[in-house]
């Protein structure tokens, strides 16, 4: 039986749309949190209530927070280490790609980044938004 390798196109589609559709209130989110902690390190997370990682993030979550997602997806920022931790035991491969929080440009200039996760019902998405650090 051949494989169609454009079969999971749309939903591999759909986390492109995830990441821009939420970038903006994850950004938010990062910032209330870095100002309440300006030493902690976060990561914005889109999980799909499909994700084949979604039971054990949601089970993580849920035991984080307090609150029952009711077997419901999650958007929000984590703390990055809650994320690599949840990514090592479910995708230690995508480890890899997890953009880093800062970055030194040819001058030696600090720059700031969120990480952004989508996990979707067909895999992982990562990407990265440029953001002021938090006054």
């Amino acid at each position: 039986m051949d494989v169609d390798p454009f079969e999971d196109h749309g939903e591999q589609h759909r986390s492109f749309d995830l990441l821009e559709e939420h970038r903006s209130a994850l950004v938010a989110d990062a910032r209330a949190m870095m100002r309440e902690n300006p030493e902690i390190q976060v990561v914005g997370l889109i999980l799909d209530g499909e994700a084949n990682e979604a039971e054990a993030f949601r089970t993580a979550l849920e035991e984080a927070t307090g609150h029952d997602l009711n077997g419901k997806g999650f958007l929000g920022v984590a703390p990055r280490h809650f994320v690599v931790d949840m990514l090592r035991q479910d995708s230690p491969a995508s480890l890899e790609w997890i953009p880093s929080n800062t970055t030194r440009d040819g001058h030696g200039e600090v720059r700031h980044w969120l990480p952004l996760v989508a996990m979707t019902k067909e895999g992982v998405r990562f990407s990265a938004v440029r953001m002021a650090q938090p006054e």
